[in-house]
């Protein structure tokens, strides 16, 4: 209820971002160790339940796609056409899905890429980099402690990296400065001021072309940023926020509604909206080094070239387009 208090996040809740990947595979690195396998790379551990996994190399891989137990590939796997596994895979080295496939869930020392049209069913880890190519589902959780890069068409719904990029990515690193505000309001736009930003209670708060902005800002309707705004703060907002092209924004952004996000965008601190988030072409969210999340509650859209530095995170649909 206090709107006109400073807009933090306190980043010392941040929580480890790949947690379930790494409390997976410690769980499956105990147990290997603890336990005698048979000649047939069989033996039975203790995870979250009494499971039965396989020590296999990828050639065997064929005769155990279709069992119901975790499957651990002693170098790389690679995989042919339209496999679908039912169980967990763990993978110490690279892990290549053909086209077509489905897998519940799999763990990758080092790169995973899936073939146009894989889908995940539950989630997919990497400890370098995953790459997912047109038409993929990535499932409940993706995670890399690299880059994540996907192609037109795929589909998430929690994804982190310490990069995350979509397709026809190029470098698209801006070097913006954010200099003081120049200008002044115009007084009859403002309903209210207060010592800690700027609060408009019951009107469409517009900044203009090309206009630098310094002051928190609080709105109970609509926020509409016009082409080359420059705002060096965070801002709340009750209803949608609209950034057109080539603006950048410091801060935080806060919705109710939606957040929509032209081309050419940069944003340094985090998204969240209560329904949807769209981000365009050539929009960049943090920056390297510092994680930041983009949370849109009820759908995410991606286009082309975008670059996000952290956590993405959806209830309801997310999407490269």
């Amino acid at each position: 209820p206090r709107d006109d208090q400073p807009l933090k996040i306190d980043m010392n809740y941040s929580k480890e971002p790949r947690y379930f990947d790494k409390s997976f595979k410690k769980k499956l690195a105990q147990a290997l160790a603890a336990t005698d396998m048979d000649d047939d790379g069989k033996l039975e551990v203790k995870l979250s339940k009494d499971e039965v996994v396989y020590v296999i190399k990828n050639e065997d891989l064929p005769k155990f796609i279709d069992s119901e137990h975790i499957l651990v590939i002693k170098e790389e796997m690679k995989t042919g056409a339209n496999m679908v596994c039912d169980k967990e895979v763990y993978v110490n080295g690279d892990a290549i899905l053909g086209r077509n496939n489905i897998i519940r869930g799999v763990l990758s020392e080092k790169n995973l890429i899936l073939s146009k049209g894989s889908a995940i069913i539950r989630w997919a880890g990497s400890n370098e980099n995953i790459i997912a190519e047109e038409d993929c589902i990535l499932g409940v959780r993706a995670s890399c402690d690299k880059t994540l890069s996907m192609e037109k068409n795929c589909q998430f719904k929690s994804l982190f990296g310490k990069i995350i990029i979509t397709y026809d990515y190029r470098s698209n690193d801006r070097n913006v400065e954010f200099p003081e505000m120049q200008n002044n309001f115009d007084p009859e736009k403002i309903n209210e001021i207060t010592d800690m930003g700027i609060m408009v209670t019951n009107k469409k708060f517009i900044v203009p072309p090309n206009f630098q902005l310094n002051k928190d800002i609080i709105v109970k309707k609509d926020v509409i940023l016009r082409k080359g705004a420059v705002v060096n703060s965070s801002m709340k907002c009750y209803g949608d926020v609209i950034l057109e092209n080539d603006v950048a924004v410091k801060g935080d952004i806060f919705a109710d509604g939606s957040i929509t996000i032209g081309k050419n965008c940069l944003v340094i601190g985090n998204l969240f909206s209560q329904n949807s988030i769209i981000l365009g072409t050539d929009t960049v969210i943090g920056v390297e080094g510092k994680i930041k999340s983009v949370i849109g509650k009820k759908e995410i859209i991606l286009h082309s070239n975008v670059k996000i530095h952290g956590y993405v995170l959806t209830e309801g649909k997310g999407k490269v387009v």
